[in-house]
């Protein structure tokens, strides 16, 4: 069409076409109403996705100063810890929400910047009875997303800890759990965990093995034998023991099981010894044959006189 005549007609005639044209209108309307739904859709997605838990946004709101002094109060009870379990007895320890935000918030980003995937950022935790809400910021195909899992945890036996993941979110949308679980397995391997998965229930279930032997020593056995998730705390405990103490222990049934395999050869010759003393036995019972003789003869005599 010349161009003379779209200029002369306006914009509008155009689209008062043939019908040929009717259909390009219909088309390019259509195309304009999904690329619209499309965009909305995602802006609801994105909109969503960032509506992280209320927790999440009240302790990303705390300052510096408190984080740091939240983070003290953890190393320091981290360090107690660490000089408990490199000597024989109990043990046991506390650490509060707050003071695990504060060194994530802290002490992570100071002195550990590479203990989370770069998928993973900004991680917080909210601690109730047997339950631990944990959030962050997750980073994938160029979209984020404040995903918050809610997990029971508790001891499975002793050194194994089992994490139960019950509810997985991206914001208030529900969300695949594969790529995450191998997220968190790689960053737990990373530091020298070992996680096993399995399921239970639909739910995936994460097993982790504490690394409490001290191999460079091998002096001492750590055991964690207890975990409580209570109200804002986390409370764990268990005993330390001696290497050397648990490994004659462990010899102690063997040297019994020697003796008493030495004993019977004791009994044995001790039980040989009187056989060889036979004329000496029956001494006793020949002088009190020829005593009770004598004394019948001596009564007989005294009867006849």
């Amino acid at each position: 069409m010349p161009v003379s005549e779209v200029s002369r007609g306006g914009f509008l005639a155009f689209f008062i076409r043939p019908p040929v044209s009717n259909k390009l209108r219909l088309y390019v309307m259509v195309g304009a109403a999904a690329v619209f739904a499309l965009a909305v859709l995602m802006a609801a997605a994105y909109w969503a996705c960032q509506q992280g838990p209320a927790f999440y946004q009240q302790v990303l709101a705390e300052g510096p100063a408190s984080a740091k002094h939240a983070s003290d109060a953890l190393l320091h009870e981290a360090a107690a810890l660490a000089n408990n379990l490199r000597r024989a007895g109990q043990w046991h320890a506390l650490f509060t929400a707050d003071q695990i935000n504060g060194w994530l918030a802290y002490d992570v980003l100071q002195n550990h910047p590479r203990l989370f995937p770069p998928s993973i950022s900004e991680p917080r935790i909210s601690i109730e009875n047997n339950r631990a809400q944990i959030a962050f910021v997750w980073h994938k195909l160029g979209w984020a997303a404040i995903v918050s899992l809610e997990a029971e945890v508790y001891l499975r036996e002793t050194n194994v800890v089992a994490v139960r993941i019950c509810k997985a979110r991206a914001g208030l949308l529900p969300l695949p759990l594969g790529g995450l679980v191998n997220d968190f397995i790689t960053a737990g391997q990373e530091v020298g965990l070992q996680i096993d998965v399995a399921q239970i229930d639909g739910d995936p279930l994460l097993t982790i093995t504490m690394p409490w032997a001290d191999h460079s020593s091998d002096q001492f056995m750590q055991r964690l034998e207890s975990l409580e998730v209570n109200e804002g705390e986390i409370y764990m405990a268990g005993h330390c023991q001696n290497a050397q103490a648990v490994g004659s222990v462990a010899q102690q049934p063997a040297a019994a099981l020697e003796s008493s395999d030495q004993q019977p050869v004791s009994q044995e010759s001790s039980a040989q010894e009187p056989s060889g003393q036979k004329t000496a036995t029956p001494e006793p019972t020949a002088n009190i044959q020829q005593n009770s003789s004598a004394e019948v003869q001596t009564e007989k005599l005294n009867i006849h006189r």
